[in-house]
């Protein structure tokens, strides 16, 4: 009985120290992976060859350089497509869904987050939802308005383009392979997390389905029937959660990262007919 009583305030002063909210670096390493799985530089300058591009390097609030790249012909093009990607990795290694963004005509803008690829700084959430902003307004200062920007987000990049509906308005949303919120995912892939309370997470929780809930964009939900890191789930409660009749494609045999030539096919023709729902704003 002493021992219980002696142990239990150390146990509780762990629990609080290791908590999310009081230790977010820590998380911040489980989350963030930007030395991993990086793409293949010669077939991206492949994709560039073929595609012509841009490469930028520009400023975000911190002061620290982001390196982008803006991809196929802006000439004329009715909507940009604004791409944040997951979790891990760099620029490079989008180079097969770039080239399947690209089939559908528009150009596509694409940015590494602080400390990934060749941007420099260090990742952390609030970090990433800032250099989301910023990113956005640098493409919007190469001439496009906001409601010519169309947000392609694919896993945690889904979540952190969500961030981005409370601050900019654009004219619509692709989802790929996205989660409901961080906390909830967070909790599903590392069940440690289950013993603390939402209130124990950082303030600003990615929660995609609140940010969806305050918008009236329209949204194109895409996710594979197969993905075992954000399960089916996720998918449905982001179609609950908007506004406005969201549309929502199944990939059948895709999991999170992986795609068959055949729902590539579905990928590229529900993005162009997301597309042309949409109505563009002039510069």
């Amino acid at each position: 009985m002493i021992w219980t009583l002696l142990l239990l305030p150390v146990a509780a002063a762990l629990w609080l120290l290791l908590s999310p909210r009081l230790n977010p670096r820590f998380y911040d390493r489980c989350i963030f992976k930007p030395n991993e799985q990086r793409g293949d530089p010669e077939e991206f300058q492949r994709l560039i060859a073929a595609h012509s591009g841009r490469e930028f390097r520009f400023a975000n609030r911190q002061g620290n350089r982001l390196h982008a790249w803006l991809i196929g012909p802006p000439e004329n093009a009715p909507f940009l497509l604004f791409y944040s990607f997951g979790k891990d990795g760099d620029i490079a290694r989008r180079s097969r869904v770039l080239s399947l963004l690209l089939e559908t005509g528009m150009p596509v803008f694409i940015y590494e987050y602080s400390g990934y690829g060749q941007s420099e700084g260090h990742p952390a959430v609030p970090t990433l939802c800032n250099d989301a902003v910023d990113a956005f307004d640098f493409a919007v200062n190469l001439g496009f308005s906001p409601g010519q920007i169309v947000l392609y987000g694919e896993s945690l990049g889904s979540a952190i383009s969500a961030t981005l509906l409370s601050q900019r308005q654009p004219a619509g949303f692709i989802i790929k392979s996205g989660f409901a919120g961080l906390v909830l995912i967070a909790k599903e892939l590392f069940w440690p997390l289950r013993i603390y309370p939402s209130a124990m997470f950082p303030t600003l929780r990615l929660d995609t389905c609140e940010y969806l809930r305050k918008s009236d964009i329209p949204v194109f939900i895409m996710h594979g029937k197969g993905d075992r890191m954000a399960g089916m789930h996720h998918a449905q409660l982001m179609h609950e959660a908007t506004k406005q009749p969201s549309r929502l494609l199944w990939l059948p045999d895709s999991r999170h990262a992986f795609m068959t030539e055949a729902d590539e096919q579905l990928l590229i023709a529900g993005v162009r007919e997301f597309l042309r729902s949409l109505t563009p704003c002039s510069p």
